[in-house]
């Protein structure tokens, strides 16, 4: 990853461009994701791993140099296959992390113009919203989803309507 093309993508200075991929590193390498697999017996094992396993940063070249974790590794040989890709610059712009989220939970469904229906705890957990965050439907309408909309109408190619529907 170079400098440039964080420059290019962003808009932004070179000086913070550079602090920026020297944050991500620091921020990366302490990042963890969790998963379940199957064990050969068919039990359920819940794993847990970090992105990456080394990251260095090249002051003299403005590059970010990382390893993946070993756990990482089939997910990404499969990306190309299994998840929906888009261009940088389209998130850009989004100035959360639960926009950019939406954003790429939204375009998966693109080409048929419309989501199906989704459980909130569900959405939440799409999101990254722990349950202990954002427990009452108007802070988490407030906090994470109306800025998100807000900012995935304002800033991309695609335009967010919700509708809530209510059980009982």
């Amino acid at each position: 990853i170079h400098a440039e093309s964080y420059i290019n993508h962003f808009g932004v200075h070179r000086n913070t461009a550079y602090q920026a991929l020297k944050d991500a590193c620091k921020d990366l390498f302490a990042r963890q994701f969790s998963y379940q697999e199957l064990s050969p017996k068919g039990k359920v094992i819940n794993q847990m791993s970090r992105w990456v396993s080394q990251i260095g940063y090249m002051d003299d070249g403005a590059t970010v140099n990382l390893i993946f974790a070993p756990a990482i590794i089939p997910f990404i040989t499969r990306l190309e296959e299994q998840f929906t890709s888009y261009e940088l610059k389209q998130i850009s712009g989004l100035t959360t992390a639960y926009a950019v989220r939406v954003y790429e939970l939204l375009i998966a469904w693109r080409s048929t113009g419309k989501t199906p229906v989704s459980e909130l705890s569900d959405f939440r957990q799409k999101l990254g919203v722990l349950e202990t965050e954002y427990s009452r439907m108007h802070d988490f309408k407030k906090r994470v989803l109306d800025p998100a909309i807000k900012n995935v109408n304002e800033h991309t190619d695609i335009t967010i309507k919700v509708e809530q529907h209510k059980t009982g």
